[in-house]
């Protein structure tokens, strides 16, 4: 599952006629994974740049938090994987310094997952969070 940054719909325009237009649909910046399996699952995010202040992803359910405070180049990514805890710029660095909230978690059995994509500061191009994961089972 993927999605961009959190952004307003179109709204609708007055005078209102006939039939409405409610305009273009707003982003939610919310991506979802749901464990199907029996045991607890790890998930991995990618975060692709244009985040000049970083960004931070939020477990909607629980609360949890990960905030990466470093700048991400509109080229770049960076890989975190709640597995090993682990952060990698482009896949290969590790800068799992910059992270300032490292709740890491798991999916339970059977649960979904809602995490929460919003940058720290300015914009720059696109950025996207892919959030993966496979059901795990004992």
């Amino acid at each position: 599952m993927s999605t961009g940054l959190p952004a307003p719909g179109g709204g609708v325009a007055f005078p209102v006629g006939f039939p409405v237009d409610f305009g273009a649909a707003g982003v939610d910046g919310r991506a979802r994974f749901t464990n199907e399996g029996t045991a607890p699952a790890s998930v991995r995010f990618r975060v692709s740049g244009g985040l000049p202040d970083g960004f931070s992803l939020r477990y909607v359910e629980t609360g949890d938090v990960l905030t990466f405070r470093r700048p991400v180049a509109s080229d770049d990514y960076v890989v975190l994987d709640s597995a090993d805890g682990s952060a990698l710029l482009n896949g290969v660095s590790p800068v799992s310094g910059y992270l300032t909230d490292d709740d890491w978690w798991q999916v339970g059995p059977g649960e979904t997952c809602t995490v929460q994509f919003t940058s720290l500061g300015g914009v720059q191009g696109s950025p996207l969070l892919v959030l993966s994961g496979s059901p795990a089972y004992f």
